[in-house]
């Protein structure tokens, strides 16, 4: 494992300060449930196409929600088609299991996420990456810290055979949520490595000499906070991005009911139940719940006729 350290020097406390009071602001902000709906689809929209072109893989945002919204239907999915719905259900599985929990990040965890959104397989040995785990979270740190400090590791240390970049981001995303800062499901940790990717790529080749990262979390910190007083400012001004289907977002009166039958804790739902529920058919019950989990408001587990779901 690299022997990386750091300090908490005073610049990078400012930046913490600073993140801290723009999470409160984000979060106490007043805005409609269907505005919140809409922010979180094209939000997802927006980290899968950043994500997807980090590997040079150019898609249109609507492409991505024409594909987000089919994902159920019975088809062969093309290559481009099958990144779109596995990055989607790795940011499904964080959100699901990862949200605001005590529990610890281990190696197989990152495993599964691996396993979920990328190709190849682990290069290094696994007591380097379970090293990299235990660095990060042997002492309670800011969540920004443990992000900043997985990333870094985790580009330089090039543990996989593949798509190193993305289960990197994937790893960050989840120290952060694991700490409750999803952001109500705003933050976009993906637009913010494209655009800083310059800098960070300045940084990789740096502290391949020196492994004191304490200026990398200083503008890892900086640079996340610019990027949150954008989320700030976009969501205080309701600027919606119109080119995506603001239509996919509206949800039915039936579609409004089905998150009602999720209100008691630990509740699942089938397909069969929804049918019996509603008095609809199984195509038209498995497009409501597809929706519904398109647009992360319920979450799938297992396959074909065994699939119920969960709210997330």
């Amino acid at each position: 494992m690299l022997n990386v350290s750091y300090n908490l020097s005073s610049r990078l406390v400012e930046s913490l300060s600073g993140i801290e009071q723009i999470r409160k602001d984000i979060l106490s902000l007043s805005l409609s449930p269907k505005s919140k709906l809409f922010f979180r689809w094209e939000n997802t929209v927006e980290r899968i196409y950043f994500a997807l072109s980090l590997s040079g893989k150019i898609v249109k945002q609507d492409q991505i929600e024409k594909t987000l919204a089919l994902q159920q239907t019975p088809r062969k999915l093309k290559k481009q088609e099958e990144d779109i719905v596995l990055y989607k259900k790795a940011l499904e599985y964080i959100a699901q299991y990862w949200t605001t929990t005590d529990q610890t990040v281990r190696l197989p965890d990152i495993l599964t996420l691996y396993d979920i959104a990328c190709y190849g397989k682990l290069r290094t040995s696994q007591k380097d990456l379970h090293e990299i785990l235990s660095y990060v979270q042997q002492k309670k740190e800011n969540p920004v810290i443990d992000a900043g400090v997985t990333l870094i590791t985790l580009l330089l240390t090039v543990p996989f055979s593949s798509d190193n970049e993305r289960i990197a981001l994937l790893s960050g995303v989840l120290m952060l949520y694991k700490s409750g800062y999803d952001f109500d499901g705003y933050v976009n940790l993906e637009k913010y490595y494209i655009d800083n990717l310059p800098a960070i790529n300045s940084f990789k080749t740096n502290l391949q000499k020196s492994l004191n990262i304490t200026l990398w979390l200083e503008y890892f910190a900086q640079s996340f906070l610019i990027h949150l007083e954008d989320v700030k400012k976009k969501l205080s001004g309701k600027q919606l991005n119109r080119s995506l289907n603001a239509s996919y977002s509206h949800l039915t009166d039936r579609q409004n009911a089905i998150l009602q039958a999720f209100d008691y804790p630990q509740s699942r739902i089938t397909n069969k139940k929804i049918q019996a529920l509603f008095k609809i058919s199984q195509i038209t019950a498995s497009r409501d719940l597809q929706k519904l989990a398109s647009l992360g408001l319920l979450y799938p587990h297992g396959r074909g006729r065994s699939v119920y779901y969960t709210r997330i």
